[in-house]
């Protein structure tokens, strides 16, 4: 499985979550906002998700709930 796809499956599952628990997020926002948690790191991630407009705390406690979905680097930097 590809980088790309792992990230895919990773997001669709994340914004089925969200959903599912009520958050509102437009699927470009949630995919850009997911990419910085890719790109960052959950732990660098977690910084800015105070100051950032779309759910990025609730996003990364369901990335936390389901290990192994996202690919190094975004579990451990």
């Amino acid at each position: 499985e590809s980088r790309a796809q792992q990230f895919e499956t990773a997001a669709s599952l994340v914004h089925a979550e969200l959903k599912s628990s009520g958050v509102i997020v437009d699927e470009e926002t949630f995919y850009r906002a997911f990419a910085v948690i890719q790109t960052l790191g959950i732990d660098k991630a977690e910084k800015i998700a105070p100051v950032t407009k779309v759910p990025l705390e609730r996003m990364l406690e369901v990335v936390r709930a389901h290990p192994g979905i996202l690919p190094a680097p975004a579990l451990g930097r």
